[in-house]
């Protein structure tokens, strides 16, 4: 029964018949496929059948996740077993997925990049056209990451000059400088506070352009960030806190509040120590303060708010997610900040489950003329993009959290995001 390696037999005979039987399907496909077509002797050739293959898998792979899901909720798996069924595919299905998109959205260059290279063996070519599209950090110029700090830099600044919350103290001889922290409502040195993208900048402007419905997106928008402690700053990014605003007056400037969504931190500290400690219990429901009339861009916390949802339902499953659909509408600012079609795809990227309407009614529209709709292919490929960053982006904050992601530009000015988006093809696969 199973397709690969990474599915096990153990949960692939738990599924469904109407499961299983699509499952043959795919493979008998495949199979029959890999029979019929002879060995490509092209770079075109081999291309077709690559992006071919690849796509199997993938679909494969999805409907083995879904029956996994419908398992669940007929309590043949429970919630431990679901995830460690998943984890079993995730890895070579993340690694899998990374490199359709990079055939659908890089085909032309990559055929034109083994045509260059005059090799016989067009296998061989390929994996050395497509190891060359993957670049480590370590190894950005020095020009590269001096461009890439002052962009953050920048950024910081125009945050910062934004909410009004950088001041000067005269104490004695010297002038020392404070960041204010709109959640703690706290002063703090400029090393300890952040200018955290709400809207990571890692993502891609054609795929936020598209979810956003808008021909260009600014990641650089001060409404985009929020200067936070360091500690919240990681939480924000690691979906364990989430912002979301409280009812008010058209006419009043928007309230915002922080919501803890990782309830085993409860207890624990998040700032400070001794008589000046405060636990994310005590953060919970905090309603943030400003020292003037900006506040951040509603559509890029309600982007937040939705991504943070999927993370914690694809990372605990029934926990916080599952009660902001109890709750009913939850977020009461409603507006055609993001696409509707593109929101659905990507939730069944990022989770296996799909996106209850009630999140995400009244905050999406259909149609959008800067950005017109794609076909559902071209949605799916955004989609997998998309999703593949963000799960990057939560595990290059974890990596910072646990204290083992260092490198050169990680420095405060930067947000985290230099470690994203880096991943290796299995050596072994084209013998490099």
């Amino acid at each position: 029964m199973a397709h690969s390696s990474s599915i096990s037999n153990k949960y692939a005979s738990l599924l469904s018949n109407n499961f299983q039987e699509n499952l043959a399907q795919i493979q008998s496909r495949k199979t029959s496929a890999f029979s019929t077509v002879s060995t490509p002797s092209t770079a075109s050739e081999f291309l077709d059948q690559k992006v071919r293959d690849m796509k199997t898998d993938i679909d494969f792979t999805q409907v083995y996740r879904d029956g996994l899901v419908e398992a669940f909720d007929t309590k043949l798996l429970g919630s431990e077993e679901l995830t460690k069924a998943l984890e079993e595919v995730n890895g070579d299905d993340k690694k899998r997925r990374k490199e359709w998109v990079t055939l659908k959205r890089q085909r032309r260059h990559i055929e034109e990049d083994m045509l260059d290279q005059g090799k016989e063996n067009v296998e061989t070519a390929y994996g050395i056209a497509i190891r060359n599209r993957f670049q480590i950090p370590s190894q950005l110029s020095k020009s590269e990451r001096n461009r890439k700090n002052h962009a953050q830099q920048d950024f910081r600044k125009g945050v910062e000059d934004y909410y009004h919350v950088a001041k000067e103290i005269q104490e004695q001889t010297k002038v020392v400088r404070e960041v204010y922290c709109c959640v703690s409502k706290r002063w703090y040195e400029p090393s300890s506070m952040k200018a955290a993208h709400i809207v990571p900048k890692i993502l891609q402007s054609d795929e936020l352009s598209y979810l956003f419905g808008v021909g260009e997106m600014n990641r650089s928008d001060p409404r985009n960030g929020l200067m936070m402690h360091r500690n919240l700053e990681e939480a924000l990014d690691r979906a364990e806190i989430v912002i979301v605003p409280i009812p008010s007056s058209p006419t009043q400037p928007t309230e915002w509040k922080l919501l803890l969504t990782r309830e085993i931190m409860r207890h624990d500290t998040a700032l400070g120590a001794g008589s000046s400690r405060m636990s994310w219990d005590e953060l919970d429901g905090t309603v943030l303060k400003f020292l003037n009339e900006n506040r951040p861009a509603r559509r890029y916390l309600y982007f937040k708010y939705l991504t943070t949802y999927m993370t914690t339902k694809q990372r605990e499953g029934a926990s916080w997610a599952d009660k902001s659909e109890q709750r009913g509408v939850i977020w009461p600012s409603p507006g055609p900040y993001l696409r509707s079609s593109f929101l659905r795809v990507l939730s069944r990227q990022v989770t296996e489950f799909y996106l209850p309407e009630v999140l995400y009614a009244g905050g999406t529209f259909d149609a959008d003329v800067e950005a017109p709709t794609r076909t559902v292919d071209q949605e799916k490929v955004l989609a997998t993009s998309l999703n593949l960053k963000i799960d990057d982006a939560r595990e290059s904050a974890d990596k910072r959290t646990r204290g083992d992601y260092q490198n050169e530009n990680d420095s405060e000015e930067d947000d985290g995001d230099g470690g994203v988006g880096c991943w290796v093809l299995d050596s072994r696969v084209y013998g490099w």
